[in-house]
């Protein structure tokens, strides 16, 4: 592992050094563990194969024929891959700290007596938390795979 680590630091310090003194474009400069997703148009970190989870990266389900990623126990949430909440006698899902949405599974929104789920900020959709499209003065939700527009402003493909 220690070799590997000084392997990485060399690769690095020769990419650095060509990049940056007899290259001008910074756009090859990448460092060498910097995983992109081969998918054309995905700047998504490649977990496995080279490509991003939402391509088929990452560890798939251990049930045969089962093409979804892996929660835990090395299956995916339908083949009982996720982990129930702890609340005594309750069978749902666990969202977050071990507990389902009903039983405070999910942060609230911090504005005053607001029950919803806060996204970005501490607040909830309604209160300011969440992206907006990028297109001026919409705002609707920014979607990832519209490149962070609502389904409105999406660019056509």
């Amino acid at each position: 592992m220690l070799h590997y680590a000084f392997r990485r630091l060399d690769l690095m310090t020769d990419k650095l050094t060509i990049a940056f003194l007899l290259n001008d474009d910074a756009t090859d400069a990448v460092l060498p563990w910097t995983r992109k997703c081969k998918t054309d148009g995905c700047f998504n970190y490649a977990a496995s194969k080279g490509l991003c989870i939402r391509h088929g990266g990452g560890k798939r389900c251990g049930v045969t024929g089962c093409p979804a990623g892996a929660k835990n126990y090395g299956l995916c949430w339908r083949h009982g891959g996720s982990k129930t909440c702890i609340a005594e006698g309750c069978t749902k899902r666990s969202k977050s700290y071990g507990r389902c949405w009903s039983h405070g599974g999910v942060k609230r929104c911090a504005f005053p007596d607001c029950t919803k789920m806060s996204l970005t900020n501490g607040r909830c959709w309604g209160h300011g938390g969440g992206k907006r499209c990028l297109v001026a003065d919409c705002k609707k939700p920014a979607i990832a795979r519209y490149n962070q527009r609502c389904a409105r402003h999406r660019l056509p493909q």
